[in-house]
């Protein structure tokens, strides 16, 4: 049995943590608002979060580490008390994603890390398009964040968005699939 977006209603040993990652455009917050609604999940998402706390976004190391610290945080409350949180951001240091670990291995929960990937052509496609989003990404806040990003060496799934969304939408089962 599925959900009209094709996922499975069925998530038994879903994971508690879900770190959906990638470049500026990928698709991350598509992938994690869908993860949230089939995983009955909290989705923490760091450009809303950023905008909570910055009336003027810097977007330098101590901002952003404190916004992906209060995104930890708000994990931890959710993790904690038996949900499950979907974390929608780069990731793009393996501190942050140490930091996820940290959280899972508190709570004795294996994260799932998801790297959304898609060709720049299409990246810039869609932050061209991007209108009232909570993020402010750019094809210069992308080339910043590919420059920076660190190899993601630990495991994961990648999952292809260069094409239409549903494309990408038949592939999330599959990543899930294995846990």
């Amino acid at each position: 049995m599925t959900t009209d977006d094709g996922l499975p209603t069925a998530v038994g040993e879903a994971p508690s943590l879900v770190a959906v990652c990638g470049l500026p455009g990928a698709g991350k917050s598509r992938a994690a608002r869908l993860l949230g609604d089939w995983l009955s999940a909290a989705v923490y998402r760091t450009d809303e979060i950023r905008t909570e706390l910055c009336d003027d976004p810097t977007y330098d190391t101590s901002e952003t580490r404190r916004v992906y610290a209060a995104v930890h945080e708000r994990a931890v409350g959710t993790v904690e008390t038996g949900g499950r949180a979907v974390l929608d951001g780069t990731y793009r240091t393996v501190s942050f994603r140490a930091d996820v670990a940290a959280v899972g291995a508190r709570f004795g929960v294996d994260p799932l890390f998801l790297k959304m990937e898609c060709p720049e052509s299409v990246t810039r496609e869609r932050l061209d398009a991007r209108t009232g989003d909570a993020s402010d990404a750019g094809m210069e806040a992308y080339y910043r964040v590919r420059e920076e990003f660190d190899p993601l060496r630990r495991e994961h799934v990648r999952v292809d968005n260069s094409g239409d969304w549903s494309r990408t939408r038949e592939q999330l089962p599959t990543a899930l699939s294995d846990l």
